[in-house]
């Protein structure tokens, strides 16, 4: 007896992995997304009134409330901003130095070793260096990609318990 079938399995694993690809997104878009939400939500909260209405304040809070629901970035930056509040020092340097090589796109080859990785783990050390004076600190590739992989997974847990 099976619990899933084998379609309904597939669905499910291409789902997990559309989050992550999802999460990944958010957590080094966060800015550019955080400003095309606020304004998206300023523009629709601002439409749509007519003389019928009351209050313009109800109006703007429930256009507001509705705009919210409908919206898949919202629940995602709400995720990050919550995953970001709960990491200590480091891995928020670690977060900042990942977003920074990802506008530098690595090292611009499409093959063999990620080029994100190096150049963060130049940054983080940088970072590092200036914010607790502790020269020649380092990660290891396999710490680099182990911290993100983790950041990524803590960001789909949490867009998941908002969704609910």
């Amino acid at each position: 007896m099976t619990l899933v079938s084998q379609g309904e399995a597939i669905a499910i694993n291409r789902e997990m992995a559309a989050d992550r690809e999802k999460a990944e997104h958010y957590l080094l878009a966060y800015a550019e997304e955080l400003r095309k939400y606020q304004d998206g939500r300023r523009e629709y909260v601002s439409s749509g009134r007519s003389k019928k209405d009351k209050s313009p304040v109800e109006h703007a809070v429930l256009r507001g409330a509705a705009y919210d629901a409908q919206s898949d970035a919202f629940h995602w930056l709400q995720a990050v901003e919550i995953v970001e509040r709960g990491m200590d020092g480091r891995k928020l340097l670690f977060l900042t130095a990942r977003r920074k090589a990802e506008a530098r796109k690595g090292n611009g080859f499409g093959c063999g070793r990620p080029g994100w990785v190096a150049v963060t783990q130049m940054i983080f050390a940088d970072a590092m260096e200036k914010q607790y004076l502790a020269p020649g600190y380092w990660l290891a590739e396999r710490t680099v990609k182990s911290w993100w992989q983790d950041i990524i997974s803590r960001t789909v847990n949490v867009a998941l318990k908002i969704k609910k």
